[in-house]
């Protein structure tokens, strides 16, 4: 209750505007220090099992599910590739993803959500079918393997989605 209260709405707020920043390791080394200090841990030990048994999501796992509540809830705003070209390709279902140049737009909240959201498997299939159930699956994923990050984080959660 304590870290909900002080911590988590601090980080929470605009996260997803600052998620993405240079400076966001920062808050994720402050978030492992508040857990630690709320339970009493060493500094020197790891915290990864303790965010699960507190049932804590990490500042990446909680950005990436910002991320995709956003661009739920403006999904209006998103097209697909079958929307703007008439080509049959394996990619046609999912968010089309506009050519920009500029990295303060390519770093931004529209753009990174589309990125995002393409690394998902049947990503649209889903949404389509069921907003509800496609948002508790990517929130059990990021709860379950809040320490993965890159490569290896998104190919566990292509294997969990495809299920």
């Amino acid at each position: 209750m304590v870290y909900y209260a002080y911590f988590h709405s601090a980080m929470m707020y605009g996260i997803i505007f600052w998620g993405n920043s240079t400076d966001s390791n920062k808050i994720f080394l402050q978030q492992k220090r508040t857990v630690r200090t709320i339970l009493g841990i060493n500094p020197w030990r790891t915290c990864r099992p303790y965010f699960k048994t507190l049932g804590i999501m990490t500042k990446p796992s909680q950005y990436i599910l910002s991320l995709m509540e956003f661009l739920i809830n403006n999904l209006a705003h998103f097209s697909l590739n079958s929307e703007i070209h008439n080509k049959f390709t394996r990619n046609m279902m999912c968010l089309y993803v506009p050519k920009v140049n500029l990295s303060l737009y390519q770093e931004g909240v529209y753009y990174v959500s589309i990125k995002v959201f393409n690394t998902i498997p049947n990503c649209t299939a889903d949404l389509v079918q069921n907003k509800k159930k496609f948002m508790g699956k990517l929130k059990s994923v990021l709860m379950i393997q809040s320490f993965l990050f890159g490569k290896q984080f998104f190919r566990l959660l292509w294997n969990v989605m495809r299920n």
